[in-house]
């Protein structure tokens, strides 16, 4: 699929905004609202006989202002509003799902961390092992890696490296 260029957009966005206007309909009130040449919306209106004269930015302001949007809302392609209330939707729907998977997942990393840290520590091992599984009693710092785990972390002797 092809770009317009922003020309076409431009004579194509003009063209409808004049059309859903009830008071700005042709190029000499939109003109004399937005204080610019009548010659240069019917230029920017009709691409094909002036293709090579560029668009002055202060015109575009003012004819933007002229029909409350933006520079960029007149350069762009138009979007209808449903189509925007619909990616809303879909984005609110996948949000949903992400913050559901982030929660199967940190429940499986507190069920993983448990049993790993559980692993023969006998009854003192299971109690908190059953604590740090609830995970509506997690920390944001208990998210974050603070490096080896207790068994390796603690220095090694000489002799412990010869054996």
């Amino acid at each position: 699929m092809l770009m317009k260029s922003a020309r076409e957009l431009l004579a194509e966005n003009l063209a409808r905004l004049m059309a859903q206007s009830t008071n700005l309909r042709s190029a000499r009130q939109l003109a004399a609202r937005a204080r610019v040449g009548q010659t240069t919306i019917s230029n920017w209106l009709r691409v094909d006989r002036a293709p090579t004269l560029a668009p002055q930015l202060n015109a575009l302001e003012s004819v933007a202002r002229a029909f409350g949007i933006t520079v960029g809302e007149l350069l762009s392609e138009h979007r209808n509003r449903k189509d925007d209330a619909m990616t809303a939707r879909e984005l609110l729907v996948e949000l949903r799902a992400s913050r559901e998977h982030a929660a199967r997942v940190s429940r499986m990393l507190y069920d993983i961390a448990a049993e790993l840290g559980a692993g023969g520590a006998g009854a003192a091992g299971e109690s908190s092992a059953r604590g740090f599984r609830d995970p509506a009693s997690a920390q944001p710092e208990d998210y974050l890696l603070s490096g080896a785990p207790p068994s390796l972390a603690t220095p090694r002797s000489s002799a412990d490296h010869k054996k």
